[in-house]
């Protein structure tokens, strides 16, 4: 088990390779996201988030623009119109566009985690034991120009994930 305070800093601790995408999960700070898209399709997926269309947004990290990107509300279990959890595809509409080598981010509204610390923590542990875990770090995250709200920006389990801790693409 791991005997010292965590080392929530980008690239830090994990059995993967340190890579570009760890900027993203830089624990050190609160990010901030910009998505800009039509307000019919944010009402949708703020309303009609089962149906998980996919809607076209621009999308800025910390300042850093990626345009054309996929996004859906993904999650069954904690959907909620106030703060829904959503999954940005960023080469669905581009074919091949990665941002810091990443094809897809998720942001988790931590609706069942009010101190947005259980999946962040509990993937730590993992990674200290040098268990492949998502990465995860937290921001801001505004919707044309309006503040949503504080999520937990979460590495999806994709194929970029499986490239990062295995030989291939089975896990």
């Amino acid at each position: 088990p791991p005997t010292s305070a965590p080392d929530l800093v980008p690239g830090g601790s994990s059995g993967a390779l340190p890579d570009e995408s760890d900027a993203v999960f830089d624990t050190t700070r609160v990010h901030r996201i910009d998505l800009t898209l039509d307000p019919a399709a944010w009402y949708d997926i703020q309303y009609n988030y089962a149906a998980e269309n996919w809607w076209t947004a621009d999308f800025q990290f910390d300042g850093e623009p990626v345009d054309s990107v996929g996004l859906r509300a993904f999650g069954a279990g904690s959907q909620a119109a106030a703060k829904t959890p959503v999954k940005i595809s960023f080469d669905r509409n581009v074919p091949g566009q990665e941002y810091r080598s990443l094809e897809q981010l998720k942001l988790d509204g931590s609706t069942q985690d009010a101190g947005f610390l259980n999946d962040p923590f509990a993937a730590w542990v993992l990674r200290e034991l040098a268990l492949p875990a998502a990465r995860m770090s937290w921001a801001t995250v505004y919707a044309n120009g309006e503040e949503w709200g504080f999520y937990i920006v979460m590495e999806p389990i994709d194929d970029v994930f499986l490239h990062r801790w295995f030989d291939g693409e089975e896990g």
